[in-house]
């Protein structure tokens, strides 16, 4: 329950695990319904864990956050942080350090696959982030806006990720265009 908006953002925003448990409550712009990511955490097995002011490619990025995505990292806030200041992270364990991506993926990502009934299922922060470049190409979102949204370097690099993707939505941009060219025909006969 203490990590439903992580794997809820995860799932639908698809930021690297670093970048996730980088996010601090000022990352968060409710009004505009925008998270802004650009530190990252990293925990070296449990060691030493630090903070780096950017991202993997080096820069900041915001993203639009639906409004169930925001609404629920605003009740986590809430319920979790409720005397959290600006520079506080959104997401620790009960004891106020980070979690572990290898315990999380065991703890929380198995266990709530269980729950689910998807008994066998490995699932991962890398399955999260994944399920959101899936989701976002079926709404519709072009490469340039996931690119954006994942933090890639390049449209590329997104391209070379999900080609799968791209590729079933293949014969569903063939049937836009043929009924476009259908459309086109029909009003130029008229």
């Amino acid at each position: 329950d203490r990590y439903a908006a992580l794997v809820f953002a995860g799932g639908w925003l698809g930021p690297r695990w670093n970048e996730a448990i980088g996010l601090r409550v000022c990352d968060l712009n409710p009004l505009r319904h925008e998270i802004t990511i650009g530190r990252v955490v990293v925990n070296q097995n449990g060691g030493t864990t630090f903070t780096e002011a950017m991202s993997k490619t080096e820069d900041a990025r915001t993203i639009p956050a639906p409004d169930p995505v925001m609404t629920m990292l605003t009740e986590h806030i809430a319920r979790y942080l409720p005397d959290a200041g600006r520079e506080d992270f959104l997401f620790t364990t009960t004891r106020g350090t980070h979690p572990l991506r290898s315990n999380f993926s065991r703890d929380v990502l198995q266990a709530a696959a269980e729950r689910a009934g998807l008994n066998g299922r490995k699932l991962t922060w890398l399955t999260l982030r994944h399920t959101a470049a899936s989701l976002m190409f079926d709404a519709g979102l072009t490469i340039f806006e996931v690119q954006q949204r994942l933090g890639h370097k390049t449209p590329t690099m997104t391209a070379e990720v999900y080609t799968h993707l791209m590729r079933e939505r293949f014969d569903e941009g063939r049937q836009r265009l043929e009924n476009y060219m259908r459309e086109m025909r029909s009003l130029r006969d008229s």
